[in-house]
């Protein structure tokens, strides 16, 4: 059996977070029971908006986001490369089948979006502990190797190419706008 697909692991895998306690409340029972209550105003604000730490797939936190509550991962160093990563693998997934396709229905770009938002957030910590891929592939390992050599001095081959370490964006940058842009201009080609 083979790994997951992105789209699995949004609404699979689990991630810690710490958020008010409010947000962890589902909103049925907000609206059909309500809160419990001290009698105590002061008190009940402050019951609410303590830190409570809950475990959310990707697609929670994508709503919660969306709904307006913040939280915060509470193992970022390993948590929001993995969480980014997984976002982008999906949003560009959706954005090979909206060049692919010729039928718009079926994208749920609201969802996309709210994905968008979220790897938006996620990549600001996020981008501060993704590896460059040079330090852990091969060139690192072929480094390694290489000052592992006998010889007095690193060894060199001709015509290797000088490569550069990546340089991380300061910001995300949206695919599913280009996703919605691409529907846009395709359906726009039909209609007269």
């Amino acid at each position: 059996m083979g790994e997951h697909t992105p789209a699995f692991k949004i609404f699979h895998f689990h991630f810690r977070c710490e958020t008010a306690a409010i947000n962890n409340i589902p909103s049925f029972q907000l609206s059909t029971i309500g809160v419990i209550s001290s009698g105590d105003s002061r008190t009940d604000r402050s019951m609410m908006m303590d830190m409570t730490s809950v475990q959310w797939t990707i697609a929670e936190m994508a709503e919660q986001l969306y709904n307006g509550a913040s939280f915060t991962l509470t193992d970022p160093r390993t948590d929001a490369p993995k969480i980014y990563g997984i976002i982008k693998e999906h949003l560009e997934d959706w954005k090979r089948i909206a060049m692919q396709s010729l039928v718009y229905n079926d994208i749920p770009l609201d969802d996309l979006q709210k994905l968008d938002a979220l790897a938006t957030e996620v990549y600001k910590v996020a981008r501060h502990y993704i590896k460059d891929p040079i330090e852990t592939g091969i060139f690192k390992r072929l480094e390694d190797i290489n000052k592992r050599s006998f010889s007095p001095a690193p060894i060199k081959r001709p015509n290797a190419p000088d490569v550069k370490p990546t340089v991380l964006a300061k910001e995300h940058t949206s695919i599913a706008d280009t996703i919605a842009q691409l529907t846009i201009n395709r359906t726009g080609q039909w209609r007269q």
